[in-house]
């Protein structure tokens, strides 16, 4: 039996696309929102974390002399 088949015997399936479209749309919306509402130093904070790679050595080295 095709999968197609299956989805015709759900009744009213055709309200699940609907519903998908509208939950990313609702979830893309509030991303974009949320970017746009932050602070400009957190997020120049933000996009500087992959460049700051010695913060991240010196932090291992604590935890490592911690123990």
């Amino acid at each position: 039996m095709k999968f197609s088949n299956y989805l015709s015997s759900i009744e009213n399936v055709s309200i699940y696309p609907v519903i998908t479209l509208i939950l990313f749309f609702a979830v893309f919306v509030g991303a974009v929102i949320w970017i746009f509402t932050r602070d400009k130093e957190y997020i120049s904070k933000l996009e500087n974390i992959p460049l700051e790679n010695d913060n991240f050595i010196n932090n291992t080295e604590n935890e490592n002399e911690s123990n």
